[in-house]
């Protein structure tokens, strides 16, 4: 065996591949691996000849030097130090294991906490684009009754009874349809067209009728009349009424009347009355009208009459002792009504909108020598608590006074000219002596007022007064006043 060196030869192609280490040919379609790469760096434009043995017959004997250039995929040449060599028959058995093809998979989908667009829960559908309406996630706090079944597939039966199910005629079948349903202590059908009774009774899937007991539910759509010594529920939306000794409970959509001894509640959109000897509670929007013995809350479009009402949006009427509400478009009639927005008035004691304001008063009379007072002003109206003091018989006599007056203002020929009308009365006290058993004043006044400035206004005008004591005769008079607002 020899070695000898000779000069590059061009690249040609190799009857068959060049045996590796092994003795296994190199696959025609192999690329020459970074190890078959020539030991000069890759710039140089001509490597330097490689040695090569070869055999006596000329025959390479492990490795034969790479070509300058790179060799067709077909002509692989041997390297210098053995390689594996690829396994043409490792990509398709790997294949499938690492990159699976796509397939419609088999897994149920994982739950969502929203309902697919423009659908609800079954049994949930509102039938309505009303944004009080919209799905929430409070709507699945809990499963509802049994499963939907096919109304062409469930049991039908006109007479069904209950002592406590499923000790009943329809054990096994809660989702009956019945016309009839007599139950003791609690029962339970899935479609009822008709009457219902027990100590609890319950319909799972639709009620068109009626259901009396201490407590009824009904967990599907719902037309007609819950009533119930204790408590009604009607989880799905309903048209009619619930009448209740404790509380009505309104999950979804309700149209119609409720009636409680102590609450009412309306989940969603609600259309219609309702009436409470406590609370009623509105958390979207009552349409109608709402009244309480102690509380109202909701948005209101219509009328709330409670001693008590809070309501974010109103438009209709608050009439209360105390009425809250973030926007009015309608009246407040009350002794405190509290408007942030209001388009429209706020009739009371002490009306604070924003749009009004408190301001302070002083003003002097030929009636009550001396008055300082708070103002609260609405739109059209305002309200003044008053003390005051004054003096009798040349001084000797020292009295205070404690007053109200309510009246109205417009703006009058110019933007801070304005003109009032009130009414007002005042109780006064002697100081040194006994306290008289009466001694008031009532007036009415006429008065212009002029804005010098956003909080310092003059006002000054006239009236008449009336003054009743009990140790002298009825006294009537003019009367004059003139006095400052900030």
């Amino acid at each position: 065996m020899c070695t000898f060196r000779r000069p590059p030869f061009p690249s040609r192609p190799f009857a068959q591949p060049a045996p590796s280490a092994t003795g296994t040919p190199a696959p025609p379609t192999a690329a020459p691996s970074a190890s078959a790469a020539p030991s000069s760096p890759p710039s140089a434009p001509t490597p330097s000849p490689t040695a090569i043995p070869f055999t006596s017959l000329g025959k390479p004997i492990s490795t034969v030097a790479p070509p300058p250039t790179a060799p067709p995929p077909s002509s692989a040449a041997p390297t210098t130090s053995p390689t594996p060599p690829a396994q043409p028959s490792t990509l398709p058995s790997t294949l499938p294991s690492t990159l699976p093809l796509a397939q419609p998979s088999t897994q149920p989908a994982a739950p969502s906490n929203t309902p697919p667009k423009g659908t609800l829960p079954p049994k949930k559908i509102a039938d309505s684009t009303d944004p009080d309406d919209a799905w929430e996630p409070g709507d699945q706090l809990r499963a509802i009754g049994e499963p939907e079944t096919d109304p062409s597939k469930r049991r039908y039966f006109p007479l069904n009874f209950s002592l406590i199910y499923p000790l009943a005629t329809n054990i096994g079948d809660p989702n009956r349809s019945t016309n009839i349903d007599l139950g003791i202590v609690y029962t339970k059908v899935g479609y009822l067209y008709g009457v219902q009774t027990g100590l609890v009774a319950a319909v799972s899937q639709r009620l068109v009728g009626i259901q009396i007991g201490a407590g009824t539910v009904s967990e599907g759509r719902t037309e007609g009349a819950q009533l119930a010594a204790a408590f009604t529920i009607a989880d799905a939306p309903m048209n009619g009424i619930q009448v209740a000794g404790v509380f009505n409970w309104a999950r979804f959509r309700y149209n119609g009347l409720e009636i409680a001894g102590i609450a009412n509640q309306a989940r969603k959109h609600f259309a219609g009355l309702q009436v409470a000897g406590g609370v009623n509670i509105a958390r979207k929007t009552a349409h109608g009208a709402q009244v309480a013995g102690l509380l109202n809350i909701g948005g209101i479009r219509g009328f709330q009459l409670a001693p008590i009402n809070v309501s974010d949006d109103v438009q209709g009427i608050q009439i209360g002792i105390v009425n809250i509400a973030r926007k009015v478009r309608g009246a407040q009639i009350g002794l405190v009504n509290i408007a942030s927005d209001l388009e429209g008035e706020a009739i009371g004691a002490a009306s604070v909108p924003r749009s009004g304001g408190v301001h302070g008063v002083a003003w002097g009379s030929n009636s009550i020598y001396g008055n300082f007072g708070i103002k609260f002003a609405s739109h059209y109206t305002y309200s003044i608590f008053s003390a005051g003091f004054h003096f009798e018989n040349e001084g000797k006599d020292k009295l205070l006074a404690a007053g109200f007056t309510f009246g109205a203002f417009r703006s009058f020929f110019l933007p801070n000219l304005y003109i009032a009308a009130d009414i007002g009365g005042y109780r006064l006290f002697l100081l040194e002596n006994a306290l008289r058993e009466h001694d008031e004043i009532f007036k009415t006044r006429l008065l212009v007022r002029y804005a010098l400035v956003r909080h310092l206004s003059l006002f000054a005008g006239g009236g008449a007064y009336v003054h009743f004591r009990d140790d002298t005769d009825t006294k009537v008079g003019p009367e004059f006043d003139i006095g400052v607002e900030l």
